[in-house]
């Protein structure tokens, strides 16, 4: 019996678990807050269109549920995220209930294989660039601002944690998928960076800014 097998499955449905609360504090941060200020709009809009992708992507290749079952979690999340954002922002306009149509097209597109597998691969395949983009914007307005806002260090900690788990189940269950290790890594590396900036930002006001 190949422990370090039984191991990654164990990690693997932990993970999952975990995910169903994962990003309840953030949450929890923007409702007591009553705003999503610190939390990038774009940023989670574009992570939650990858989460699809993503969930597809192992869903289609028949992968085991415990190496993906937490992005359906993290996408479900993020959709909360999102409409608690844009409800104290005010910002429920045209552009914002076409977006949704857009995303809801598109995740059924993908949920019942109406691509074809080869393209998945794609927009899998380039998830990487994309996600890295997705965290530019947020790691760039916690640079600027000089603070963090709303943000959650456990639900950023837990993200990472995540992905350097997702590493080593990959290895195991998914014959080292290098388009998904890739993936992690990077996820790894961009929530660090926030973690960063979150201990030494906080969440004060933002920096003022200097007239001219």
């Amino acid at each position: 019996m190949d422990v370090s097998l039984l191991v990654s499955k164990f990690l693997g449905y932990v993970i999952v678990t975990f995910s169903m609360i994962m990003k309840v504090p953030q949450i929890l941060s923007i409702y007591n807050a009553k705003t999503g200020y610190g939390v990038s709009l774009q940023s989670v809009t574009i992570e939650t269109f990858l989460y699809a992708i993503s969930f597809n992507y192992h869903y289609q290749n028949n992968f085991p549920l415990s190496t993906y079952f937490d992005y359906f979690f993290l996408l479900t999340q993020d959709i909360i995220i999102i409409l608690l954002i844009v409800y104290y922002a005010n910002k429920f306009t045209s552009m914002f209930y076409t977006l949704a149509c857009i995303f809801v097209s598109f995740f059924l597109v993908l949920f019942f294989g109406l691509f074809p597998l080869s393209l998945l691969e794609l927009l899998q395949a380039l998830t990487i660039p994309f996600f890295i983009l997705a965290k530019v914007p947020q790691i760039y307005s916690n640079f600027v601002e000089k603070s963090t806002g709303s943000l959650s260090l456990i639900t950023t900690i837990g993200l990472a944690a995540g992905n350097v788990i997702r590493i080593f189940t990959t290895l195991k269950e998914m014959d080292g998928d290098f388009t998904m290790l890739i993936s992690y890594t990077l996820g790894a590396l961009v929530n660090i960076i926030i973690i960063i900036q979150i201990l030494i930002y906080g969440n004060k006001s933002p920096a003022p800014k200097k007239d001219n």
